[in-house]
């Protein structure tokens, strides 16, 4: 079996038995990149020589490092000291940064090896992944369908085999939508778990860091090195053992809507049937939509996009040609914004957490589907319609996942099965803020039951 094959739990067991050396992993997967990246566009900017250096040192000075000797992908929005960060915009084409993002920062000190940079659309803003800097990133899968974004680059890269993990960020489901459409797992911690430095806005409370892997196992093991406070961040916390385990009979809620959502049938109906599986587990399932409002758009544009809007306002204006039309767009309504109504929708938000919060009074976990619908047309900026709903906003096509950037609550997505045109389809678990070990035991419970198959691409050699 190629190495490239192994999960990134198996790789590091074998590291540390001195089975096989780093140089033999970064090799492998370096030679992997260069047969299948041409036609994925995972990877964007790749640093073959720094990686097998780093290797050579790992295999020379062995450690207890977590992430000792095995390579780490990372998305394009995370600075990395010295290498090229884009953050996918013709503004940013030829940016070094001086020093590298937290993450970066602790997977390197757990002696994580990082092979290059992931594709992202432009500073992340939408649900597939494209710009006009690298292109189309595609789908494993099907490479004439999306592979999801905003960390879509990540996904195709560990759904494809060309990396045994990936760093990826969330604002409004970036890790999850790209999960449930490459069949790979992605986890969006508690807001705050993983610190965030350097980033312009501190106080910029949509955004979360997060893994990108095969396994739950293997995204725990990302998670732990991830995790923590940081003096750089002071809305860090640390990772702690939640209450509820996951031996107990916990009570779980599956909801098929959310109160406002309209899936494809087939897709609900197949995920449904995957939420069943938390019988078997031995735990309560209830079906049960939280009483979030039933407008679907009430969240997205009246809360969501206000947050979101005032975030890239300082954008400078003369960047405009440079820009994709609809960041522009964006930009401008963030600039004409009165902080009246930034305040206002800052309570609105504030009654939807309180929403949450209380049904996980009720419930101890909450399942609904990851994504609405199959990866669609790569050819299209979004689907026309889903459930016969029509879609005229950027994300009325994830309705499950960007409420959970407003609440800030843990949420993970993992492979749920294929749908009916034959592409994966994700189930996402939400919990109580600070669960985040708790979903992930159950998470990786479920995935014993019903194991994933890999995607066509990852079997070729």
């Amino acid at each position: 079996m190629s190495i490239c094959n192994f999960s990134a739990t198996e790789t590091m067991r074998l590291l540390r038995q001195r089975q096989i050396s780093s140089v033999e992993v970064v090799q492998a997967y370096l030679a992997r990149i260069d047969k299948f990246n041409p036609s994925l566009n995972a990877f964007v900017t790749l640093d073959p020589q720094g990686a097998l250096e780093a290797a050579r040192k790992a295999d020379e000075h062995p450690s207890s490092g977590a992430l000792h000797g095995l390579p780490v992908a990372i998305k394009d929005l995370s600075y990395t000291a010295g290498m090229r960060t884009t953050c996918g915009s013709l503004t940013l084409k030829d940016y070094v940064p001086q020093e590298d993002s937290i993450s970066v920062t602790r997977i390197r000190q757990a002696g994580g090896i990082i092979l290059g940079k992931t594709n992202t659309p432009e500073f992340g803003y939408k649900g597939i992944t494209n710009n006009r800097l690298f292109g189309l990133t595609r789908n494993p899968w099907n490479l004439e369908r999306h592979s999801g974004g905003s960390s879509g680059g990540s996904a195709s890269a560990v759904a494809a085999n060309l990396a045994p993990l990936a760093e990826g960020t969330d604002g409004a489901g970036s890790i999850r939508i790209p999960a449930s459409f490459c069949g790979v797992v992605g986890f969006k911690p508690s807001f705050a778990m993983v610190p965030r430095y350097p980033i312009p806005d501190l106080y910029y409370t949509l955004s979360h860091t997060g893994p990108l892997a095969r396994t739950v196992q293997d995204a725990s093991l990302l998670f732990e090195v991830l995790a923590g406070e940081s003096p750089h961040d002071d809305l860090s916390m640390s990772p702690h053992d939640w209450p509820k385990k996951a031996n107990q009979k916990l009570k779980v809620a599956y909801s098929p809507t959310l109160n406002f959502a309209t899936p494809e049938p087939q897709v609900e109906a197949l995920v449904r049937q995957a939420a069943e599986a938390f019988r078997d587990l031995g735990y309560e399932l209830q079906e049960a939509n939280p009483p979030i409002p039933k407008d679907p758009e009430y969240i997205e544009l009246h809360i969501w996009n206000t947050v979101y809007a005032s975030r890239y306002a300082p954008l400078k204006p003369e960047f405009a040609e440079l820009l994709t039309p609809e960041m522009v767009d964006i930009i401008k309504e963030g600039m004409q914004l009165p902080a009246y109504i930034y305040c206002q929708d800052s309570i609105e938000r504030t009654k939807l957490y309180y929403v949450m919060d209380r049904f996980f009074e009720e419930y101890d976990l909450l399942l609904t589907p990851t994504m609405p619908l199959e990866a669609f047309d790569s050819k299209l900026e979004r689907p026309a319609q889903v459930g016969g709903r029509p879609i005229t906003t950027l994300f009325g096509w994830t309705p499950y996942t960007y409420p959970f950037n407003l609440t800030g609550q843990p949420a993970l997505s993992l492979p749920a099965g294929l749908g009916p045109q034959g592409l994966p389809l994700g189930l996402q678990i939400i919990g109580p803020r600070g669960s985040d070990r708790l979903i992930l035991e159950v998470g990786r419970r479920f995935e014993e039951l019903r194991p994933f198959p890999i995607s066509p691409l990852a079997q070729q050699s």
